[in-house]
Order: structure tokens, then C-alpha cells, then sequence
């Protein structure tokens, strides 16, 4: 009769060894690949966050560009139309001032009248005495 059971110790330690290492052997593998897959998704991760951080840097940017562009327009209006209050303020003291130069001026001529040159005074002497002068037709 024959049987398959074995029952040396050196043969089943053999075989169990074999068993053993080959168990270790593929437990070693499992956590090698194990392995590699965590580092290739931490890799994935961090490409995937870097690609997150270089979007948000170029919206930041994006966004203090619009602003910048925003705050230049509202400045050139901002100055435009103080430019155009501070014309039409310089305006309106230089129209008083006039008014007000014309005023003293006339106030003057009335009650400091200029006399006539002796020139234009002899000239016009000369006028009125051929005008008297004249017949009268």
C-alpha cells in the first residue's frame, strides 16, 4: 500500500521551508507593489496639488491685473474730472476778477478822468474853431 503522508521531520521542515519562503517571497512583492502604488499616488497628488497652486497664483495674478486695470480707470476719471472742476473754478475767479477790474476802472475813468494830451488838445481846438468857422449853408 502506498501512502503520500510524509513523516520525516528533515522533509516536512524542507518542504515547509520552501512553503515559507515562497509566502515571504510573494508577501514581499505585495508590499512592493503596495509600495510603489502609495508613492505613484503621492506623486499623482502632488502634481495634482502643484497644478492647484499654479492655477490659484494665476488667477491671484489674473485678479490684481483686472484690479490694477480698474483703479488706473477710476484714477484717470477721478483726475480727468478734477481737471475739469479746477478749469472751470480758475474760470469763474478770472471772469469775477475781470468783472471786478472792469468795475474799478470805469469807477475811475468817472471820477478821475484822464485830461487830453496838449497835442490832442490843440487838435481838436483846431476842429471845432474851423467848424464855427464855416458858413453855415
Amino acid at each position: 500500500k502506498r501512502t503520500y503522508w510524509v513523516v520525516d521531520p528533515a522533509t516536512i521542515a524542507e518542504a515547509k521551508g520552501e512553503v515559507n519562503a515562497e509566502v515571504e517571497r510573494r508577501g514581499n512583492v505585495a508590499d512592493a507593489v503596495a509600495a510603489m502604488e502609495d508613492e505613484r499616488i503621492e506623486r499623482v497628488h502632488i502634481d495634482v496639488l502643484a497644478a492647484v497652486a499654479d492655477e490659484v497664483r494665476r488667477y491671484v495674478a489674473r485678479k490684481m491685473a483686472d484690479d490694477a486695470v480698474a483703479l488706473e480707470a477710476a484714477q484717470a476719471a477721478a483726475r480727468k474730472s478734477f481737471e475739469a472742476v479746477a478749469y472751470e473754478l480758475v474760470g469763474e475767479v478770472h471772469r469775477k476778477e475781470t468783472k471786478k477790474a472792469c468795475a474799478v476802472e470805469q469807477e475811475d475813468r468817472v471820477t478821475k478822468p484822464t485830461p487830453p494830451s496838449p497835442e490832442f488838445d490843440r487838435q481838436y481846438r483846431e476842429v471845432l474853431r474851423s467848424v464855427r468857422a464855416a458858413p453855415v449853408c
